[in-house]
């Protein structure tokens, strides 16, 4: 399937070939999500980014552009 061109596939094989990068598309999404929960429930890691200078520059920029300071 990865020598032919999409227009030598059938309809069938390209919805087939869709569906599989649709497929493999949505795990990787999972996988990032689940890998940002695990990041995020780890308390010592929080607390560390929490008063990380990068994490006080960042929230304080956000914050001018958002009004708030």
């Amino acid at each position: 399937m990865f020598g032919k061109k999409k227009h030598e596939m059938t309809d069938e094989e390209l919805a087939e070939q869709t569906i599989a990068n649709c497929r493999m598309s949505m795990m990787g999404i999972f996988q990032e999500q689940t890998q940002t929960e695990e990041i995020t429930s780890d308390e010592e890691f929080m607390n560390g980014f929490f008063a990380s200078p990068e994490y006080e520059a960042a929230f304080a920029a956000y914050a001018k552009r958002m009004g708030k300071m």
